[in-house]
């Protein structure tokens, strides 16, 4: 199945879409209109085995599977290859950061992914994320 986005209003206390969920390794894109912040408490189940996900060609919104933090090629197992963009918000600067992944290496700083942040991944070519526990 193709990455897919989908819109789950809160308003009034609650959610449009009271089923919507995510799956290990998906990541979701809030806008906020307030002026203040918000905190989300969001709760599931850690994934017990070496969990493996495909990542499609073209544009899609992903995290990391399990709830670690670190490069997103050497410490996550993310499959990069020539060509590919991530894209991470910089809440800082208030705007996206692209790493592009060009001849074998990064151009510029390596993505360090934290703990639940989901970040934008334009790929190439489609490819399997398998992530190992404890490497």
């Amino acid at each position: 199945m193709a990455f897919q986005l989908s819109k789950n209003e809160f308003s009034q206390g609650r959610w449009s879409n009271l089923n919507e969920t995510f799956g290990p390794g998906e990541g979701a894109l809030i806008f906020n209109p307030a002026d203040s912040e918000i905190r989300l408490k969001l709760l599931g189940e850690v994934v017990a085995s070496a969990p493996t996900m495909s990542i499609h060609q073209g544009m899609s919104m992903r995290s990391s599977i399990l709830p670690i933090a670190g490069r997103l090629d050497t410490d996550l197992g993310f499959p990069i290859a020539d060509g590919d963009v991530v894209s991470l918000y910089s809440s800082n600067e208030e705007k996206y950061i692209e790493h592009r992944f060009e001849n074998g290496k990064w151009k510029g700083e390596p993505p360090f992914v934290r703990v639940c942040e989901a970040f934008w991944i334009a790929k190439n070519a489609p490819s399997i994320w398998i992530q190992k526990i404890g490497e």
